[in-house]
């Protein structure tokens, strides 16, 4: 699973609308990523449909030759349409993110028209449901920083993950580099399945 190449809108610290572009530096290191992946066996690369994520996958489809499937469920996490294109430090956003944390763990409230951190959780959740029945052996999954983590949130908790897990995770800890790599091994025994963390923010190919 890896995060797409950096954005403009990345490096100016603007939340990002769905059609965002990668930067020139984004498109290097997408590069990068697909020549990492030349010499990695793998059957498919599944993607995330937000065009910074699409054109990351494009990158490695068009390096190694495998084909590209789209995944809705794999955005990242949607924002309130207010703060969409602000910056993070900008007056306006900082006290919709205050509302919003005031009400952080009311699975019912919404500021606006964004996800909340529970409808995050379940998506991420469907998300590894999905993953995990699909055939083939090795999938290169591209997505998002917020995704990833709540991805890796669903993949540690086996049922409803309190709020204060699932803040904890995507705030205060996993730091997610663009491009950066992280492996996730399933397998299944007797019926049980199981899911384990091999690598998280390998970042080699970019140095």
């Amino acid at each position: 699973m890896v995060r797409h190449g950096e954005t403009i809108l990345n490096q100016e610290n603007r939340s990002q609308p769905p059609d965002t572009e990668l930067s020139a530096r984004g498109c290097s290191q997408a590069n990068a990523l697909a020549q990492r992946f030349v010499n990695i066996d793998f059957d498919r690369i599944v993607t995330s449909d937000l065009t910074r994520a699409e054109a990351t996958a494009k990158s490695i489809a068009l390096m190694t030759s495998r084909e590209m499937v789209h995944m809705p469920l794999l955005r990242e996490v949607k924002r309130p349409s207010e703060i969409v294109g602000k910056r993070w430090n900008d007056t306006s956003v900082l006290d919709v993110r205050k509302a919003m944390r005031a009400h952080e763990y009311d699975h019912r409230w919404h500021y606006s028209d964004e996800e909340n951190i529970f409808d995050l959780y379940a998506r991420a959740r469907e998300a590894v449901r999905f993953l995990t029945e699909r055939s083939e052996s090795n999938l290169v999954v591209v997505s998002h920083a917020v995704f990833i983590r709540m991805f890796f949130c669903a993949l540690v908790t086996n049922d409803e993950a309190s709020g204060l897990a699932m803040y904890g995770m995507i705030r205060f800890s996993m730091h997610l580099d663009n491009a950066a790599i992280c492996i996730f091994e399933h397998s299944e025994t007797d019926g049980d399945t199981r899911w384990r963390v091999r690598a998280w923010n390998d970042c080699g190919h970019l140095f």
